[in-house]
């Protein structure tokens, strides 16, 4: 019984991993996203160029953070979204018994981060004149800053739980 419910702990960390794996790869598209965004602004900043290059920029600038709040409305796993704010309680049973040391609660992952929480763009942001695209740019620096944190986190856990399976590789 001990070495099937093993086997099946290993499975359900690796499906973890695969969850965490989801968030993160949506996370990195929508970084990139707020680096194209954080370009768009140091570019429109320029005071070269007249209202209507600024509109155009603009215009990127607006589709990429519908993109990103597409991307943070549709990230899911097994029908539990991911990046909207809405996740729910997530625990990884990865041990054999019912004990708190058997469960890893990743959860926190995702509710310490929501894409379209303050840090992120919105769209009545705007890039249209030199000073508005001076603004934009600390705030984009700011929402990949959180972007980061949150990546690196999701890293650290994929890291713990890969431990988890070696853990019980050997056992």
């Amino acid at each position: 019984a001990q070495v099937s419910a093993s086997d099946v702990a290993k499975s359900n960390a690796q499906t973890g991993i695969n969850m965490v794996q989801t968030a993160e790869s949506d996370l990195g598209v929508i970084q990139d996203n707020l680096q194209r965004m954080r370009d768009l602004a140091v570019q429109a900043a320029n005071g070269v160029y007249s209202s209507s290059e600024r509109t155009m920029l603009n215009s990127e600038f607006q589709n990429r953070a519908k993109e990103i709040d597409r991307i943070a409305k549709s990230s899911s796993f097994s029908s539990i979204k991911l990046l909207d704010g809405t996740t729910g309680s997530v625990d990884l049973q990865i041990g054999t018994n019912k004990s708190a040391t058997d469960q890893i609660d990743i959860s926190t992952l995702f509710k310490n981060f929501q894409a379209t929480n303050n840090s992120m763009p919105a769209t009545t942001n705007s890039i249209s004149t030199a000073s508005g695209a001076f603004s934009q740019i600390a705030l984009m620096d700011a929402a990949i800053s959180s972007v980061s944190v949150t990546r690196s986190s999701m890293g650290a856990t994929i890291n713990r739980i890969q431990g988890t399976i070696s853990r019980l590789d050997t056992r």
